[in-house]
């Protein structure tokens, strides 16, 4: 029985490309709360209100932030791994010539 492995790339380019897009997704959504929220409240908008928000919102955007960092990481890693384990595969197969 052969075994054969199998390379897929690409695969660690996608997730970062879908982790970018829905990172800008959040920041987006969480925009357009501030402003739906500012057309809610008024003129009690200012102080407490937008304060609240803008803390929240820095709070959210650094989630975010550390997400897409970790993720990048990742990706770095992933890669490396597949470039390890094709030049493993390559040393490999001069054994079998």
């Amino acid at each position: 029985m052969v075994e054969q492995i199998r390379y897929a790339s690409g695969a660690t380019d996608m997730l970062s490309q879908a982790q970018a897009q829905c990172s800008a997704e959040q920041r987006r959504i969480i925009d357009d709360l501030g402003v739906r929220m500012k057309k809610i409240c008024g003129s009690e908008w200012e102080g407490a209100a937008e304060k609240a928000y803008l803390v929240a919102q820095k709070r959210c955007n650094t989630e975010i932030e550390a997400g897409a960092i970790a993720e990048q990481r990742s990706s770095v890693v992933t890669q490396q791994c597949g470039e390890d384990m094709i030049a493993a595969d390559v040393r490999c197969s001069s054994l079998f010539v």
